[in-house]
Order: structure tokens, then C-alpha cells, then sequence
């Protein structure tokens, strides 16, 4: 990750990065595990109007690869790669690894979604978080995220448009969905989000403003959670399984 070692004098300066523990005989920081700079990566889009403070530049085309490497530098560090505004066109998979945190500075970033390659587009792994920026899914083979159990994980301040919102199908464990807007352009018998079984999941404060039928559809049983305080034109919500300790109050139907 790094190409050179990081050398201090032998006494420290203000401002000096790195902490004396990190240091060798030769006051040289060898290993590529240990932190020398802030663990989040700055990654502008094509045509973000600041790309001096960025680490990554994308061109506009396979913008995920560029995303990716920003996603990798922080994974052992548990940080955050922040997405300045514009335009990221995405046409392959990339992994949230555990504990990193995917950040947008408003719907001004905008993720456009058009892969016709691989099942699934974001893969977050467990206790990730994804915020702050604009989902538009033009094209996609299965879901925009990956089939698995999330657990420990946050959807928060997302707009979501195109054909396809949150679905997470095969489930949620301790998850929060929160403040987000679902402007899908799908219709019919499916949700905004989607999801088999959802345990200790928060979803609230949401605005359901287009899209399909249900604004949740759980095709299994929403245990021990709350769907609360959210807006919704026109759609319902669909629990085919048990609702057992759960709340479901305060919404507003349009």
C-alpha cells in the first residue's frame, strides 16, 4: 500500500506524523500495517470540482475500480472512504469490507449503477455503513446489494432511484434503515425494500415517494423490530411471516 518507508529524526516535531511505538532502531516505520496518515481516502469523481484533496481520480468509466482501491487502503484500519460530489459510473461489483464506512457529501453523489455482469453490485460485508449520496440503478443482473445476512450494518441518507432500492433478500440482523427516500421508477408486487426475515431492525424516518407496491414487502417474519415514522404515497407494507415484539406505528399513508 505504501512504496517507501516513513523516516522521522530521531526527535519528534510538532505536527510530526506517526507515534514512537510505530518506529524501528532507525526510526523507520517498515510494515504497511501500521497507520501513517488518516484513515480516510478522498475519491472525486470525473467531475467533482475539487479533486486536489482526492487520493483516487476516476475518468468517468469503471469508476468502481478506482472506489475499490480507496476501500482497500482503509480496511484494516476500520475507516472511510469519502465520495466527493458528482457523477461515479459503476459497471462492476466492489466490497464494503467490515467495519469501513462508505460516505457520500449529500446527493450531490451520485452512484450510477450499470452492471450487466455480475449478480450483485455493492457488497457490504458486516457492521459496514453506506451514507450520504444518491443510488440510481439503470441496469442489474440480480440486486444492487449482495444476497447474504447483513448484520450490524447502516443504510442512511441514501436517495434511491431506478429499478431497484434496498433489497436485502436473504435478511437483516441489527440493522438500521434510516432517513432515506425512495423514488424508484419499478413497479408491481415487489417493495422498495426487500428482505426474507428482519431481526432488531430499525427502519425509520423514510419517504416512500414512487416506486412499487409495498414500501416494505418481508417475505418472512419482522421480529423484535420497528418500521416507524415513515412516509409512504400510495404503498403499503407486506409481512408475510410473524411481527413478534414488533412495532409497526407512526407511519403516514399518502
Amino acid at each position: 500500500m505504501f512504496d517507501t518507508p516513513i523516516r522521522h529524526a530521531a526527535t519528534k516535531v510538532p505536527g510530526e506524523r506517526g507515534y514512537a511505538s510505530e518506529w524501528n532502531a532507525d526510526h523507520i516505520i517498515t510494515s504497511d500495517l501500521l497507520p501513517r496518515r488518516s484513515t480516510t481516502r478522498i475519491v472525486a469523481a470525473s467531475d467533482s470540482l475539487d479533486k486536489d484533496r482526492a487520493d483516487y481520480i476516476c475518468d468517468g468509466v469503471d469508476d468502481h475500480v478506482e472506489i475499490q482501491k480507496a476501500l482497500d487502503d482503509v480496511k484494516n484500519f476500520k475507516g472511510t472512504v469519502l465520495l466527493l460530489e458528482g457523477t461515479y459510473n459503476i459497471s462492476r461489483s466492489f466490497i464494503i469490507y467490515d467495519d469501513t464506512t462508505l460516505e457520500g457529501v449529500g446527493w450531490g453523489t451520485i452512484l450510477n449503477i450499470n452492471n450487466l455482469i455480475d449478480s450483485y453490485t455493492i457488497r457490504m460485508r458486516d457492521r459496514c455503513k453506506i451514507k450520504n449520496l444518491k443510488i440510481n440503478v439503470i441496469n442489474e443482473v440480480d440486486y444492487v446489494f449482495e444476497d447474504r445476512v447483513y448484520t450490524d450494518c447502516e443504510w442512511s441518507g441514501i436517495y434511491f432511484t431506478g429499478i431497484d432500492g434496498l433489497s436485502a433478500p436473504t435478511g437483516t440482523l441489527r440493522c438500521l434503515i434510516i432517513n432515506n427516500t425512495f423514488a424508484l421508477t419499478s413497479t408491481g408486487d415487489l417493495g422498495s425494500i426487500n428482505a426474507l426475515n428482519m431481526g432488531e431492525t430499525i427502519i425509520a424516518n423514510n419517504f416512500f415517494k414512487a416506486g412499487p407496491n409495498y414500501s416494505l414487502w418481508c417475505s418472512g417474519n419482522f421480529r423484535n423490530s420497528l418500521f416507524i415514522s415513515n412516509i409512504m404515497h400510495g404503498q403499503t407494507v407486506q409481512i408475510d411471516g410473524d411481527t413478534l415484539n414488533s412495532q409497526i406505528v407512526h407511519n403516514v399513508n399518502l
